[in-house]
């Protein structure tokens, strides 16, 4: 399970969480993105110049 900076567990931290957290710096940041290449063997070079994200709704999946 999960824990906040506190130490406590995060009950709701879920997938979809995740997605969006490598996402953001995948955009943000070229060195994380070479980074998370390299750890599971992509060819270097790549660079992120468009994204999306599904997000959750009450009536299910907008993109």
């Amino acid at each position: 399970m999960a824990k906040s900076e506190a130490g406590e567990p995060v009950d709701n931290l879920a997938e979809h969480n995740i997605d969006l957290l490598l996402l953001e710096e995948f955009i943000v940041s070229r060195d994380f993105l070479a980074w998370f290449c390299s750890r599971i063997g992509v060819r270097a070079g790549l660079r992120a110049s468009q994204s999306g994200a599904a997000v959750p709704a009450a009536s299910g999946l907008i993109s």
